[in-house]
């Protein structure tokens, strides 16, 4: 009964920060380096007024990542 309760307590008490952690850190680690970089570093030779965050670099962005993910699935596919 009592090694419940504490389960409970450590449970509710850490589920909140692995939700921090997995929100802001992995998941602003993922949109803000992978998408906008690649974004940005796609579109920077074409236009230099490119803003970092901008639309044109985010769908550059998921386009790029998107393609990527789909050649690596024919080239393992076998």
């Amino acid at each position: 009964m009592a090694g419940e309760v504490f389960g409970e307590a450590v449970v509710g008490l850490l589920k909140p920060l692995f939700r921090f952690v997995f929100e802001e850190v992995i998941l602003h680690f993922l949109f803000e380096i992978l998408v906008q970089g690649a974004g940005y570093y796609l579109c920077r030779p074409f236009n230099k007024d490119v803003k970092p965050d901008g639309f044109l670099v985010i769908t550059v962005g998921f386009a790029f990542w998107l393609l990527l993910g789909m050649l690596a699935y024919q080239l393992f596919k076998a």
